[in-house]
């Protein structure tokens, strides 16, 4: 990826150079067609056209630095909060194999399409969906999985809907919530002969239990 934005910022350079120079020969020509025309404001708008092309590749360069530095710090993210994802080639024999069973018994050497997309909303993981039609049976098989989690997260569709697959997509992304506290409180009242128990659920915020393992 960094040698195609290299590649890029460099076509950015070349065509502001050749429409620089291009505006450029149309003022001196305007200026020689026309004597009124003050040299001084020739000069002002041969000085403003290379500060505003000179803008454009600097404000460039620094767009695809932040997009590189962005991209990084994502690949980072990812690498930081999940075990190593699988090759794509290993997902894709895995993939194959998921439907070789008694279950499915059927094949689907062949792909009909796969994607390998970044999806999560706090951690982003590789979710790698495989579709291919099955040898045996006249069925559709739409293969999803983490390919961080791949054994965990597999999902076998069969002739699915584009929402069932978007759906297996998202769960597939999707990371275990931390397990709930659970507060039980119970409360008697002697006078009345009653007894209220009341129930409540919450999840302790990543600062609060950061702060109960200082404690410990």
């Amino acid at each position: 990826m960094a040698e195609e934005l290299s590649k890029t910022e460099k076509l950015v350079r070349i065509l502001s150079a050749i429409l620089g120079v291009a505006f450029i020969v149309v003022l001196i020509l305007v200026k020689v067609a026309n004597p009124d025309f003050k040299l001084g404001m020739l000069l002002f708008f041969i000085v403003l056209i290379v500060l505003l092309f000179v803008g454009i590749n600097v404000g460039f360069h620094f767009w695809s630095k932040r997009s590189k530095l962005d991209r990084s710090q994502t690949s980072t993210k990812v690498a930081e909060k999940l075990p190593p994802a699988i090759t794509l080639e290993q997902a894709r024999e895995l993939a194959k194999r998921a439907v070789e069973n008694e279950y499915y018994a059927d094949y689907i050497p062949n792909s009909g399409g796969e994607t390998n997309e970044l999806l999560g909303k706090t951690v982003k993981s590789y979710v790698y969906t495989y579709k291919s039609k099955g040898v045996y049976e006249d069925d559709t098989y739409v293969i999803v999985m983490n390919r961080h989690f791949p054994n965990e997260t597999m999902n076998i569709l069969i002739n699915p809907k584009p929402r069932d697959i978007d759906r297996a997509k998202t769960l597939a992304a999707s990371h275990p919530e931390d397990e709930p506290s659970v507060e039980i409180t119970e409360r008697k009242n002697p006078l009345l002969g009653t007894e209220e128990i009341i129930t409540k659920t919450t999840r302790e915020s990543k600062k609060e239990k950061e702060k109960k393992e200082d404690d410990l």
